[in-house]
């Protein structure tokens, strides 16, 4: 991980993790949306995770809640607030992020033998750019979208990358994947943003992800924003009104110094 500071602003900093997509990398330009948090006071920490041909599902959720418990353990150090710490992800760090607002407690999703065992991996807001839910589903949602996805599927190879084996042969474990089957009271705040002409992460899984969410930890816990004519690219959702909204949400949950709950509610 890398961690940012920002140059000013009220020690123990809140925090932003961030994680990138599926090929990307912690020290590309799909960092710059959350590092524009060092510009509103949060330390941003940008995690390098596990994937193919190095580790398949979950070793990559299984990093993701390691960096959250090892940041915790080593907040004091960088005068980080390990009370305020918000995931961020687009597309493949999406899920990851979802993954991490959703399974506190889900045993099957933490390596003690990595990170740091004596914190928790639990989130107190999430931020999800078009994130990657359900493979299990994409044909049907494309399909019912009317859109032609821009990576279309080999039955025979789709799913070897993430999982090691074709999806249509393990659709159970595919289903697994899907953070929206692990979304419980205790979620964390989420603000969710997709374009409605993603051809890679079609928008229908989103829209059930939120609306499974609002209906489980109520509606003022869940922001869902349609970046109407966007595709699945940082560039075409990382206006001005969609950042201020973003930081507008993280304000509201991660700045709250008087809340003990680990969700900020009001």
């Amino acid at each position: 991980m890398d961690i940012y500071l920002p140059a000013e602003g009220k020690r123990p900093f809140p925090v932003i993790v961030a994680f990138h997509g599926r090929g990307g990398d912690k020290s590309t330009a799909e960092m710059n949306p959350p590092l524009a948090g060092l510009a509103h006071g949060y330390a941003v920490v940008c995690v390098n995770y596990r994937t193919s041909p190095e580790a398949h599902f979950p070793a990559d959720v299984m990093d993701a809640k390691a960096a959250i418990r090892y940041l915790k353990a080593i907040a004091p150090k960088y005068q980080l607030d390990a009370s305020h710490i918000a995931a961020w992800g687009d597309s493949f760090g999406g899920n990851l992020a979802a993954f991490l607002g959703t399974t506190s407690g889900h045993a099957e999703f933490e390596d003690f033998s990595i990170g740091h065992r004596g914190q928790s991996s639990r989130v107190n807001a999430v931020v999800a750019w078009f994130p990657s839910l359900d493979d299990v589903h994409t044909d049907s949602d494309f399909k019912q979208l009317g859109i032609r996805p821009a990576l279309p599927r080999n039955e025979e190879r789709y799913g070897m990358e993430v999982y090691g084996a074709p999806v249509t042969s393990i659709p159970n474990l595919a289903a697994f994947r899907d953070p929206t089957r692990y979304i419980a009271p205790d979620a964390s705040p989420f603000f969710l943003l997709h374009g409605t002409d993603d051809n890679i992460c079609p928008i229908t899984q989103t829209e059930r992800f939120a609306n499974t969410l609002k209906h489980t930890i109520g509606s003022k816990y869940v922001e869902f924003v349609t970046v109407k004519g966007a595709g699945h690219h940082i560039k075409d959702c990382a206006t001005k009104e969609n950042m201020d909204k973003i930081f507008r949400f993280l304000d509201k949950r991660m700045k709250d110094k008087k809340s003990k709950k680990n969700r900020n509610r009001d």
